[in-house]
């Protein structure tokens, strides 16, 4: 399976594939906080991101809930939204979207639709 998207639709408005939003903090739905600035739309390889490198986008990390939640979001993949990473050194860190992550990693997806702001300083280090 592949990610193919190429644009999101957000709050009405059309994101292309390597355009930026400007947003405040807070502006998307999340349960973690997000910064304020310019967030650009990209298709980001797994390989990239923190949680991968780590190896802890895994089922097993998500010890306090039901494993057919990850079911339910490969089965609906293509409509979930983009995951939202900070880009510090040339990495990507996870601000939003781990269950999203382990779900693409076990599809076997090799790039993830994503929300990337570059930073100077991380909000969530693991």
């Amino acid at each position: 399976m592949i990610d193919n998207r190429t644009h999101y639709i957000l709050k009405r408005e059309l994101i292309k594939l390597n355009n930026f939003i400007e947003v405040k903090e807070n502006f998307f739905n999340s349960q973690a906080s997000t910064k304020a600035g310019k967030y650009k739309l990209q298709l980001i390889p797994l390989n990239k991101i923190d949680v991968i490198i780590k190896g802890i986008a895994t089922r097993e990390f998500f010890t306090w809930e039901n494993p057919e939640h990850i079911d339910n979001i490969k089965l609906n993949f293509q409509k979930t939204p983009p995951v939202i990473l900070e880009e510090f050194n040339n990495q990507y860190y996870s601000v939003d979207g781990h269950h999203r992550i382990t779900a693409a990693n076990e599809l076997g997806l090799i790039n993830i639709l994503s929300f990337v702001i570059k930073v100077d300083k991380l909000s969530y280090i693991r």
